[in-house]
């Protein structure tokens, strides 16, 4: 299961950190800004970027 916000859609997945976790790459639903979101397990670790 993939963490969700309003207005927000993930859109690629990959270790952005090189923690050894998957981070997501999300995109607002309007296009108009994107954002690393820093994964610890299923949880968000740090405010996305």
């Amino acid at each position: 299961m993939l963490p969700s916000r309003p207005g927000w859609k993930p859109v690629a997945a990959a270790d952005f950190d090189k923690n050894g976790r998957v981070d997501i790459l999300a995109t607002e639903v309007n296009g108009s800004r994107n954002q690393v979101w820093y994964m610890n397990k299923p949880h968000l670790c740090d405010p996305p970027i």
